[in-house]
């Protein structure tokens, strides 16, 4: 890791990936259970949960390049896309959703019935789009996941951005911080940089997300280059 210097902010020590992206290496990282699945899945159920689907799949699929596409949902959790693929008969025009996640048990969900993918099994060559929404955050070894997607297919990335550098120094203040839970946090453009170096292109950066109510959170495409 290209680690320029460290900072401490109220005593918890943040190393400095770039200029305005951070980590937190030394927390322990919580463990995603089943209360914390069973708190998403009670979100999931909501009319706004609905509304977000529907945009994220909308524009996951329109970075596909084909109507025989294979998606898949990193860190699905509840995965409410799919749910609602199968709750709600949404037509599967552009390709197939998976899922996948650190918690096995999601794989035992209704809905995951032929869309599971074991996390010891994923093989991300394999899926024309990968989607992380909300999960970079939550991840150390980013850097290792990023560089096994195929050169010349997508990502989608939904994360958390402070609008300026300064939000640092009251880092811990901010609606975002989770210590255990999140370890990276940065700016949009500290984001677009760090999966720059991982060999992607950025092919759109979105505030949708922020517009309908989901305060600072953006979302990124990309395509591997190299």
């Amino acid at each position: 890791m290209n680690v320029m210097e460290s900072v401490i902010v109220d005593r918890t020590v943040f190393d400095v990936i770039n200029g305005e992206l951070i980590i937190d290496n030394k927390t322990p990282i919580m463990l995603y259970g089943t209360e914390y699945l069973d708190n998403y899945r009670m979100l999931a159920e909501t009319a706004f949960s609905v509304r977000l689907s529907q945009w994220r799949r909308a524009y996951a699929e329109s970075w596909s390049k084909g109507n025989e596409n294979k998606f898949l949902d990193f860190g699905c959790g509840f995965s409410p896309i799919i749910a609602q693929i199968s709750v709600r008969d949404w037509l599967e025009w552009t390709g197939t959703w998976y899922g996948t996640d650190i918690n096995e048990e999601s794989g035992t969900l209704p809905h995951m019935k032929d869309r599971w993918v074991p996390p010891q099994e994923v093989n991300l060559k394999q899926y024309d789009v990968v989607c992380f929404f909300d999960v970079l955050e939550h991840l150390r070894n980013y850097k290792e996941v990023l560089k096994k997607i195929k050169v010349g297919n997508a990502i989608v990335v939904t994360v958390p951005c402070w609008n300026e550098w300064d939000k640092l120094g009251n880092i811990t203040a901010w609606r975002h911080y989770k210590p255990s839970e999140h370890v990276l946090y940065g700016s949009a453009n500290g984001w677009i940089r760090e999966i720059e170096k991982c060999g992607f292109k950025l092919l759109d950066h979105s505030t949708q997300e922020t517009a309908m109510g989901r305060l600072d959170s953006h979302t990124f495409a990309f395509r591997r280059v190299r």
